[in-house]
């Protein structure tokens, strides 16, 4: 039981700090909150412009 709490632990730690690390980068670069709904849209557009 302990060894699932230590990965329980790790997991969660790893998970906080790599949305930590892109809000970080988000708000370095200048990106708002209504601006990320049209870069994924973007994102998620272009490779199907480009193989259909």
């Amino acid at each position: 039981m302990r060894h699932t709490a230590v990965m329980t632990v790790g997991t969660g730690l790893s998970r906080l700090t790599g949305f930590l690390r892109l809000t970080a980068m988000t708000a370095a670069i200048g990106v708002t909150v209504s601006e990320l709904g049209s870069i994924y849209t973007v994102a998620n557009l272009t490779p199907n412009i480009v193989y259909e």
